[in-house]
């Protein structure tokens, strides 16, 4: 998928969903990939934010509404956030990393 505008691509959360996936290497879930109605929307975002915050990535201060209603200095913020955490870890999540250092 390409995306052209992170302002309005990331809005119904299923480009965010795809970006994890992609960068995690793990599938996300069940989300609703046509997303019509707000609700759908914002919950798609909330499902990507927590598998963020599940994968041991801190985030400050962003949420669903953020994304959605296309806050800019947060979704780069966010973005930038997850290229450096996966590109650090080689495309693993930090807790992957703890497994084989005993």
């Amino acid at each position: 998928r390409l995306l052209t505008n992170l302002k309005e691509d990331l809005k119904d959360g299923v480009a965010l969903i795809e970006l994890l996936e992609v960068l995690s290497g793990k599938p996300i879930g069940k989300y609703n990939k046509h997303p019509k109605l707000d609700i759908q929307k914002m919950e798609n975002l909330s499902l990507g934010i927590a598998f963020i915050m599940a994968q041991g990535i801190k985030l400050v201060n962003i949420s669903a509404e953020d994304i959605n209603s296309g806050n800019m200095r947060l979704i780069l913020g966010l973005i930038w956030t997850l290229v450096l955490r996966f590109e650090i870890n080689g495309g693993k999540a930090p807790e992957d990393d703890k497994a084989g250092t005993d």
